[in-house]
């Protein structure tokens, strides 16, 4: 339809220096039932632009009849070329493109200069989506076990995905992460589709409505919600996971000011771990197999420092998951360094990185009856697990606003 509109409205016009490419999640041919189209019409030159005017109305209007959402830009090779500060979607968009019809020559010159250019920019590009992830997450509390996702935005959702995607095309790719989130990706996207078509529009949110909807479907391999979700939750956790490693490289190889300030913590590394970046690293991973009480050991350094594992740790750990269960299930107790863990005062950190290593039901049996259980009232927003350590932090929040107190306290008491 495009092509047609194309043909119909701006090639008469325009036979040379213009040029109609796909770009975002058109140009990655990922197009959901109820997906803006994106296109982006390249000129030759920024004088050009005014004589688009009519033509181009008379091009969106053959778009939106066609029942097209339609969005669009005009753009030079030179503007395609500089980063966009106020509107960093234009750069981002540009990794996904291709050509749909007019001047080759023209597209063939942003061709070659565009891949010079974000060479060039590849970083600060990343830094800008490293920020934009970020900012995205914390909206969404940084979790991912939210009861009603908005399988797009939330984290581990379609937009991580993505993320994955553009930071490998800014830098040296992971051959093997498209085969991992080939599953994720089939799923979360089977998944929006079903929801734009049940709802008849742009719709993403996941709520208890469309949860009993979609188990009830004649393809449906699952018919209980609750089971459904589980396995929602199952994908998104694989998402987020690589999403999370890839801003923790970003992380890693950023040089500002403020991060040399923060790795002053670096001071805290031992002979089983490194602490860079204010993440904690494995100093040789190969110990995992040859001494599963480093684990352990792991999570108590998490508990009294209060730093966090790094994407690639929490990911070895995972990878181990049944062979470190089978090793904690042999012994005949883990009371005394789980004990140690509770009792220092980072522990509600510990537990969820035990949590998030997937390994915190493998140290408390019990857990296994919560792990992404929803219950669905308008009382919750997390699953019961997520719940519980969100509790455990709150309450480890508290009481180090009440410690904070005591000690303001005593200093005015000494100070009169």
């Amino acid at each position: 339809m495009a092509l047609r509109a194309y043909a119909a409205s701006l090639a008469p016009v325009f036979p040379n220096g213009l040029a109609m490419l796909a770009v975002g999640g058109f140009g990655r041919r990922e197009l959901f039932p109820y997906s803006d189209v994106d296109i982006m019409l390249l000129v030759e030159r920024e004088s050009l632009a005014a004589d688009l005017k009519e033509p181009l109305s008379e091009f969106v209007r053959h778009l939106w009849d066609a029942g097209l959402r339609l969005s669009h830009s005009v753009r030079t090779i030179a503007e395609c070329t500089e980063i966009h500060e106020g509107n960093i979607e234009l750069n981002i968009s540009l990794l996904d493109r291709r050509l749909l019809g007019g001047d080759q020559a023209l597209y063939g010159n942003l061709e070659a200069k565009l891949p010079v250019f974000l060479e060039r920019k590849g970083r600060a590009l990343s830094r800008h989506l490293y920020g934009l992830s970020l900012s995205r997450h914390a909206k969404f509390q940084d979790t991912l076990y939210h009861l009603a996702p908005d399988v797009k935005e939330t984290p581990g959702g379609l937009r991580d995905l993505h993320l994955v995607g553009w930071l490998a095309k800014l830098r040296k790719p992971d051959t093997d992460v498209d085969a991992r989130l080939a599953e994720p990706r089939k799923f979360l996207s089977s998944l929006r589709c079903f929801l734009h078509y049940q709802a008849g529009r742009d719709q993403n949110l996941l709520d208890f409505e469309a949860q009993h909807q979609i188990t009830h479907q004649a393809f449906a391999t699952v018919r209980e919600p609750a089971a459904y979700m589980r396995e929602y939750y199952r994908n998104a956790r694989m998402v987020n996971s690589e999403a999370r490693r890839a801003l923790d490289l970003i992380g890693k190889n950023e040089s500002s000011l403020l991060v040399h300030f923060k790795d002053w913590r670096s001071r805290l590394s031992n002979s089983d771990f490194t602490v860079s970046n204010e993440r904690i690293y494995l100093r040789a991973p190969s110990e995992l197999e040859r001494d599963p009480a480093i684990v352990l050991r792991l999570f108590e350094f998490i508990a009294r420092h209060g730093i966090p594992l790094a994407s690639e740790t929490e990911r070895r750990l995972e990878q181990n998951r049944q062979a470190l269960a089978n090793y904690w299930a042999a012994q005949p107790s883990l009371w005394t360094p789980l004990r140690n863990i509770l009792s220092l005062p980072h522990a509600a950190k510990a537990l969820r990185a035990m949590h998030d290593a997937n390994l915190i039901q493998a140290l408390f049996l019990e857990w296994t009856q919560i792990v992404c259980l929803v219950v669905p009232d308008f009382y919750h927003r997390y699953t019961v697990d997520e719940h519980t350590l969100v509790t455990i932090e709150k309450i480890a929040q508290l009481a180090d606003a009440q410690d904070a107190s005591r000690q303001t306290l005593h200093r005015n008491i000494v100070g009169d």
